[in-house]
């Protein structure tokens, strides 16, 4: 066999980004000379496509030498820059298609950096043509004013003449006018100016001996400064040097200096210095599981391990650990944690203690900040990765090490396209690099704990945390049996003089209460967990029953207090619609409309009528909305600058603040109901991530759970951080009921703005769906439930109905299911389908 060089690669294979799923294949192109030896699989290119010859961009996926079409197109252009993603992550878009039912384009936009944008233009020539009387004057007029211009934008024509679309096509048709599209790829970069020096140490001489009557006093100021500093930023060597503009300009002119723009790297976290932290001794327990996790990555093989320790068992330090080694033998390492809010903790631990060759990757930081993140990962100046979920695409060379920390959580998990799970693609990465996949928790998820049963993952247990620290107490509160004998200060009145009280709704039992008192007076800190952002769930009227709802979803909204003055408003938390509070029922006209249900805002709210000395702070969608708000809040807390800490699910996991001593759950019922065969693991989930938040200092921990079902068995569990016998009753119910790890389940779903439309997509998908099973698929095996409406029928206006499949996740159900997505789209243009195998959220 004959090997050829790039540069004898004359052909290439070209996805198209924006090509739909239906025709989403590889289309042969010609390489022109001058882009040989440039172009490569995983390299982003302009082509011409389709009838029109449309410039668009697309991804090579192959080259080669020779073709067997006899007619083919060219490539026409690369991107600024020659970006290309390389083979490893243009496999992963392979893998993204096969497995999430996605087109290559929609695989490359989790791939492609950040900045990265492709824009196409419509452009007219004139074709040599002079204007006849076959034409009107307006037309001629056209014609005219493309042939001095050359070349002219559609959005400009449509500026000067109006409603000229109709004659611009009349014109292409007779041959006097050209319509051309180009695309015109931008990446988002930054540069700073800078000023350097031509002139030599000869010339230099010269004019401080003989400066003679070329340069003005002010230029010869300027370029004795720069003697000093030839190469230096602009906006700075103007500051120190008292230098204008003008001065510049003209020693440009005479080609003294020159004005270089240099790429600037946008890192938020460059002020975070490296520090010789003194290194860290494990502990016994520690060191058995660093040992066994060490052996799997020396094996130079691809494995996979589960590291299931408690709550506060310094999972974190084995992490550490794990990666000094890897980075020690110049490999790189990926780490992923679920939240943002996540980030600022492992961003303080990562960068001290690696400085410049960490990389943070995730949603909260800008456009810019993320792609030179991405080039600095890319380069290789970054072998070390933070981030959460996409960071699992970073191009990092030589891989080592995957760890996902938390790895239960279902934010791993997308829920656009394309449907992946980070755990998948980590799989995917380790096995091609021979890498080792880590995943970390103390409450892993089902499928996660199975497979580490069943040996395809090594489990490594930590059984006891570490310095010696005990578990928390916890101590279940029955609010049934509450009294609310805990009273509010007394400088409070019982009734306000509008009638209404201070505390309509108590949320906090009188247990609580007393303990966060106590908690107090001795100067330690409190968590409290309320799974509801607002200040209460719904409005209704208490004389119909009317709920208020959202125009565009079919979902109550939810009642929210701002302002300094407190002023109510109603908020979609699903589309974000929001409304002003009805004075009266718009269904019966009553003035009794009254808001129910808990949420963060009224917990802060009792909170400081109860305790008006304490410093609270809130953490919650309404609060991080801003950069780096998640770092300032959990900062201030760890400062000690607040004594209580309140929040939804943000506060719960992987935080370790030493001076915790107390953490309270306001309604431990909240999940556990939820119409999710996941229910009762995300309860056991959720309840000791945040019950293990006690505790992880020297302070004995204790954490209450107001419940109104003390005795309920997943509730119990959870209070002793008793895993295993979690695992053993959940594992049962989910082979009897056969729900995963025992199957796989497909939620396939159809959207549209009318009822009508989804439901005759929906019919239609059925008859499909069972021809081919019928015929063309018959081995595959499926349960099908459906259809019927989504749990939120309707979403930003759209209507939601799908079918739940039960299924094995093997080749042969992927290609019906792509065939399924293929075939689909032909007659029901105007709904969109979607395929999501193994939701978190059902």
């Amino acid at each position: 066999m004959t090997t050829c060089s790039k540069d004898d690669m004359s052909f290439a294979g070209v996805h198209i980004l924006g090509a739909p799923y239906k025709i989403d294949k590889e289309y042969e192109y010609f390489i022109p000379t001058e882009f040989r030896g440039k172009i490569s699989i995983g390299a982003v290119v302009i082509v011409p496509f389709g009838g029109g010859n449309r410039h668009v961009a697309g991804i090579v996926s192959s080259v080669y030498a020779e073709t067997a079409l006899p007619k083919y197109k060219s490539i026409i252009g690369l991107t600024p820059g020659n970006l290309c993603i390389g083979e490893e992550l243009y496999g992963i878009c392979e893998f993204l298609k096969e497995r999430c039912f996605c087109s290559i384009g929609d695989a490359s936009k989790a791939v492609l950096p950040s900045g990265f944008s492709v824009r196409t233009s419509i452009l007219y020539e004139y074709a040599g043509k002079e204007p006849t009387d076959e034409i009107n004057v307006a037309a001629a007029e056209i014609v005219r004013y493309v042939s001095q211009k050359g070349e002219v934008s559609e959005s400009e024509l449509k500026g000067a003449f109006q409603k000229c679309i109709p004659t611009l096509k009349l014109l292409c048709t007779k041959g006097y006018l050209r319509k051309i599209s180009r695309a015109d790829c931008k990446v988002n970069t930054k540069s700073s100016n800078y000023v350097r020096l031509l002139l030599n140490a000869d010339e230099l001489y010269e004019l401080h001996n003989f400066p003679g009557t070329t340069y003005t006093p002010k230029q010869l100021a300027a370029i004795f400064e720069l003697e000093k500093n030839p190469f230096s930023p602009v906006d700075e060597f103007r500051e120190l040097s008292g230098v204008s503009d003008s001065v510049l300009r003209e020693l440009r002119k005479k080609n003294v200096v020159e004005i270089l723009p240099i790429p600037k790297d946008r890192n938020p976290y460059a002020d975070i210095k490296s520090e010789n932290t003194t290194d860290f001794e494990l502990s016994e327990c520690q060191k058995n599981a660093f040992d066994k996790l060490c052996e799997l990555y020396r094996s130079e093989t691809a494995n996979a391990a589960l590291l299931h320790g408690v709550t506060g068992s310094g999972k974190t330090n084995v992490m550490q650990k794990l990666v000094d080694v890897c980075v020690s033998d110049g490999k790189s390492v990926i780490i992923l944690v679920p939240e943002i809010a996540l980030t600022s903790q492992a961003v303080g631990i990562f960068v001290k203690r690696y400085g410049d060759k960490v990389a943070v990757l995730h949603s909260g930081l800008s456009t810019g900040e993320r792609l030179d993140a991405w080039k600095r990962i890319n380069s290789g100046d970054a072998p070390v990765v933070l981030g959460t979920r996409s960071a699992i695409f970073a191009p990092v060379k030589n891989l080592g090490l995957i760890i996902i920390d938390e790895e239960q959580e279902a934010s791993f998990k997308s829920e656009m396209t394309p449907r992946y799970h980070a755990r998948d693609i980590a799989r995917f990465r380790c096995a091609k690099n021979d890498a080792l996949m880590l995943l970390c928790s103390a409450t892993p998820s089902i499928e996660s704990y199975y497979k580490a049963q069943k040996g395809i993952y090594t489990l490594v247990e930590m059984t006891e945390r570490f310095g010696n620290a005990a578990l928390p107490n916890v101590e279940m509160c029955d609010l049934r049996n509450d009294e609310g004998n805990f009273g509010l200060p007394d400088n409070i009145p019982e009734v306000f003089a509008d009638g209404k009280k201070p505390i309509a709704q108590k949320i906090l039992g009188d247990r609580l209460l007393s303990e966060i008192k106590n908690n107090l007076e001795n100067k330690q800190q409190t968590i409290l967990f309320i799974n509801r952002r607002g200040y209460q769930s719904f409005l209704s009227c208490k004389k119909c029953g009317f709920v208020m709802e959202c125009p565009y979803c079919s979902v109550s909204m939810t009642y929210h207090k701002y302002g300094f003055r407190r002023e109510g408003k109603m908020v979609c938390h699903y589309c974000g619609h929001t409304a002003d509070v009805p004075k009266l029922c718009p269904v019966c006209g009553s003035e009794h409309i009254s808001a129910m249900g808990t949420g963060t805002q009224m917990l802060e709210e009792q909170l400081g009528l109860y305790f008006p000395e304490a410093r609270l702070l809130r953490m919650d969608t309404d609060t991080t909305g801003g950069k780096f708000s998640h770092d300032t809040i959990l900062k201030s807390f760890r400062n000690g600058e607040a004594d209580i800490l309140l929040g939804t699910q943000m506060v719960t996991k992987g935080h370790d603040f030493p001076n915790v001593s107390l953490v309270g759950v306001i309604n431990a019922d909240a999940s556990l109901h939820i119409p999710d065969f996941r229910a009762n693991e995300k309860t056991f989930s959720l309840m000791t991530q945040v019950v293990g938040r006690a505790g992880r200092g020297d302070l004995l921990g204790r954490a209450l759970v107001q419940t109104y079902a003390p005795d309920h068995e997943v509730l119990i569990h959870s209070s002793k951080q008793d895993y295993k016998s979690f695992y053993e009753s959940e594992i049962r119910f989910r082979q009897a009921a056969k729900y995963p790890p025992f199957c796989d389940i497909a939620v396939v779903c159809f959207t549209a703005e009318t009822e009508n439309e989804v439901q005759l997509a929906v019919s239609a998908f059925g008859r499909e769906l069972d021809e081919a099973i019928g015929k063309e698929f018959s081995d595959v095996k499926l349960i099908v439930f459906g259809p019927f409406e989504a749990g939120i029928y309707k979403i930003a206006g759209k209507y939601r109905m799908r079918y739940i499949i039960k299924c094995r996740n093997n080749p042969r159900t992927r290609q019906l299911f792509s065939h399924l997505y293929s075939h689909f789209p032909e007659s029901n243009g105007n709904v969109s389908m979607s395929i999501d195998m193994d939701p978190q959220n059902l």
